[in-house]
């Protein structure tokens, strides 16, 4: 963890790529080691770091699909905390994503669902756009994509999320989640975990 810290203290900008590879590699770590082990040792990236990492980070049009996807995952693995920091950077992702101004494969779009709704950071124009399209993509989703998607309108309790939302969106967007939900349970490769996430 000294290569982080020494990341986060030197003066000059981190590419994407760099801390992109960093903060796989921090969630990777604490996935092996295990809560229990992370929490003998201690934070072994102080929340200070992070931040400072992430505030020395490139403007997001300068990442890759692939590289967003990754740092979502890293920062909802690593369980980030709602500093403004995170906050702006993942509504960024979220808007990305909503806009389309990069190619997002569906296995990306899955990652970043998920890592929305683990950080409590999904919106409801978000959460539509990533149903609708998904239901449209179907025959690009693994098993685990969709196992994803499901799982993230469910944590972020759809009914909560939509209540601003017109009827024909939200007509939409549940057609959409029932698709995703029929093509899921037909098989489609699915592990014991991902129907396990499905049925949550």
């Amino acid at each position: 963890m000294q290569v982080a810290k020494a990341c986060a203290t030197r003066p000059e900008p981190l590419k994407a790529k760099r801390l992109c590879n960093l903060l796989w590699a921090l969630a990777k770590t604490t996935l092996r080691m295990g809560p229990a082990a992370v929490a003998e040792q201690g934070d072994f990236l102080p929340s200070m770091h992070l931040e400072v990492l992430l505030q020395r980070a490139p403007k997001l049009h300068a990442w890759s699909a692939q590289q967003l996807s990754t740092m979502a995952w890293a920062m909802a693995t690593l369980q980030c905390d709602a500093r403004p920091t995170y906050a702006v950077l993942l509504e960024g992702i979220s808007k990305a994503v909503r806009d389309e101004t990069i190619a997002w494969t569906p296995r990306q779009v899955a990652i970043v669902s998920w890592s929305l709704a683990k950080l409590r950071q999904v919106s409801w124009p978000f959460l539509q756009q990533v149903v609708v399209v998904s239901a449209e993509r179907l025959a690009e989703c693994s098993g685990q994509d969709l196992a994803n998607i499901l799982w993230a309108a469910a944590t972020v309790e759809l009914g909560m999320l939509a209540e601003d939302a017109g009827e024909g969106e939200l007509t939409l967007t549940l057609k959409g989640l029932e698709a995703i939900a029929q093509r899921a349970l037909h098989g489609h490769h699915m592990t014991a975990q991902g129907f396990s996430n499905v049925m949550w």
